[in-house]
Formats: C-alpha cells, sequence, structure tokens
C-alpha cells in the first residue's frame, strides 16, 4: 500500500514501535520459560538498545528459538525481506551465510540500528507519483516504461515512469528501526545466535569442533604490506541536505591475462588502471562514468565488473550499476 501524504512512513513505524513496547511488557508478564540465560529482572518502561547489546553479547541464544522469532509474520516477519537459502531477489540481503560474513557485535548492531550501514546495492528508493503516492522499496528492475521496487511488506511494485513526479534515494534502511523492541532480551538473544549459525555448510562443520584452548603463535610473523604503493585519489563526494554521500572502491581484481594489471571501481563511476612495475605503480583513470551513474539525487554509483569468459580475446567486460534518475539501472 502506498503512502499518502500526511502519514509518513517514519510516523507509521513510530506508532508500531509504541506497540511494540506494549507487547514486550505483556511478555515477560507471561513469565515465558527460556534455558541458557537468566530471566531479566522485573522492570518498568522500554528497555535501550544498549541493554540489548549487553545482554546478547554475554549470553547465548538457542538457534532453533531464534530462527522461530525470524520467521514468525505476526511479529518482525523478517522471512518477507531476507532469504536463508542462498536465493537473493526480495528487499533486502540474502543471510545464508551472514555467520560467516560478520561477527556476533557486528550482527547485534545490524538490527538494533539498521541504517548505520546499508549494504552496496540496497539502499532505498522513493518514487512521489504525479496523484500524490509514494512508494517506498529497493530499486530492482527497469525498462523503458516502468521501474519496479521490491518493497518492505515482501511484495513487487511496479511504477509506470510516466507517473513519476520525483524519484530519489532515501537516507534510511528498509528494515525499520526499533524491531528488537517487539522481543524481551532473550529473544533477541535467540535471533542473534541463529543469525551467527547462518553459515556455508563447510563453515558450520567447522564452527562446532570448537576453538582450542591455546593457539600457537605463527613463527615467523606474517608481514602485512599495501596492495598499492600510495591510496587511489578519492572522488570529491557529492552532497545530499548538506551531507555527504558516501562512496570508494567497491570492487578490485586482476585483468585477465595480465599478472600485474589490475583495475579498480570507485562507487563515484571512475575505474582506475594499475599497472605494476620494478620501479614502482601506474596508473590512470580507464574511464570515467561519472556523469552517467552518479547524482547527488541518488540512487547511484557502480556495483562491480565481470569480465567476458573470454575476455582475452574479445575484450568484453560488464558492468553492474545503480544510475541516477535519467539513467536508469542496467547490468
Amino acid at each position: 500500500m502506498p503512502f499518502r501524504r500526511g502519514w509518513s512512513r517514519l510516523t507509521w513505524i513510530m506508532i508500531g514501535a509504541r506497540a511494540a513496547q506494549m507487547l514486550l511488557v505483556l511478555a515477560w508478564s507471561a513469565g515465558r520459560a527460556w534455558a541458557g540465560a537468566p530471566s531479566p529482572p522485573a522492570r518498568e518502561g522500554p528497555i535501550s538498545a544498549e541493554e540489548y547489546r549487553r545482554f546478547a553479547m554475554q549470553h547465548d541464544g538457542d538457534a532453533a528459538r531464534g530462527k522461530e522469532v525470524f520467521a514468525d509474520e505476526r511479529r518482525l516477519a523478517c522471512t518477507k525481506c531476507h532469504s536463508t537459502d542462498g536465493k537473493s531477489g526480495r528487499a533486502g540481503p540474502d543471510l545464508s551465510a551472514v555467520g560467516d560474513q560478520f561477527a556476533r557485535r557486528e550482527l547485534i548492531e545490524a538490527v538494533v540500528r539498521p541504517s548505520a550501514t546499508i549494504a552496496v546495492g540496497y539502499g532505498t528508493t522513493i518514487v512521489e507519483t504525479a496523484s500524490g503516492d509514494e512508494h517506498l522499496g529497493v530499486l530492482k528492475e527497469a525498462t523503458d516504461t516502468w521501474i519496479e521496487l521490491a518493497c518492505g511488506d515482501g511484495q513487487r511494485r511496479r511504477v509506470s515512469k510516466d507517473s513519476i513526479a520525483e524519484l530519489r534515494s532515501g537516507e534510511l534502511s528498509l528494515m525499520p528501526e526499533g524491531l528488537q523492541d517487539g522481543l524481551s532480551p532473550r529473544e533477541f538473544t535467540d535471533l542473534i545466535e541463529f543469525l551467527v549459525s547462518l553459515k556455508e555448510p563447510a563453515h558450520a562443520v567447522t564452527s562446532h569442533h570448537g576453538m582450542p584452548d591455546n593457539i600457537a603463535p605463527v613463527d615467523p610473523l606474517v608481514a602485512l604490506r599495501p596492495f598499492l604503493a600510495e591510496p587511489l585519489p578519492v572522488p570529491s563526494p557529492g552532497l545530499v541536505a548538506g551531507q555527504r554521500i558516501q562512496s570508494g572502491v567497491v570492487w578490485f581484481a586482476q585483468v585477465p591475462g595480465c599478472s600485474n594489471v589490475f583495475l579498480a571501481l570507485d562507487q563515484s563511476g571512475i575505474i582506475w588502471r594499475i599497472h605494476q612495475t620494478p620501479t614502482g605503480d601506474r596508473r590512470g583513470v580507464f574511464v570515467d562514468l561519472t556523469p552517467d551513474v552518479f547524482s547527488a539525487s541518488g540512487p547511484n554509483g557502480l556495483l562491480g565488473l565481470a569480465f567476458h569468459p573470454r575476455f582475452r580475446e574479445n575484450r568484453k567486460y560488464y558492468l553492474n550499476r545503480a544510475a541516477s534518475r535519467k539513467q536508469f539501472p542496467i547490468s
């Protein structure tokens, strides 16, 4: 359902958070049994985000119970936006290996403050139509006549380009703040435990073997050194409402067939070519696509590059980008 003017998405989120806090008090009053952590002390009023963080860091959870919380459509309804089977296409990133990618503390922070760090390619897009309807979602597909958004209710919504009055990027994640307010600290810890358990099959088996009490130091020590002698120049960031648009290197790889030549993609639209020689790095701008893919109004930027399997013969490569309002994304 589109948001009408006068009642913003933020208004509904605030109303939902208040209702969730009331449900939390009722859940505690029921005194649900849970194994693995002590019951939190009786208290009045909402629980702070820091208390949720501390409890989840200091206690182990039950991954099986956390999976139930994750899938409960009457509460968090995480499955509307996230998959855990390796398939993408929903509004949020696939979480099938999120336990490999992020530490426990980072997963806690991602739930408590979802807008602090938004995965590349999953920024929100706000579409306002000439009739006054407002649609909020993640831009997934576009043609010459329409764009398609993946929305927070799990549905896809197409909007005709002819009906668009304004299209801009949102500063907040599609995942609302305060989701933990509808959970007890124990349930929140269960949810985090479930996310921690989501790993690649080989890694999951290894993790059950446990950690040795003593880990022998490496001898000799491994030296870490920068791959590049000097950092790549940082393009001037754009501004939205006086705030800087974050950008940086999003992809880096060796050019097939050239052991000492590399390409680096900056989200702003610049592709750097780095040639490593015995006398030092020789770098230059391979191509500058900033006017085509980067805009202060967003959504924008390069996301990645793929070389053709026969690149050494045909020199073809493919760019994945999110374009500005005038140039819709293509791969």
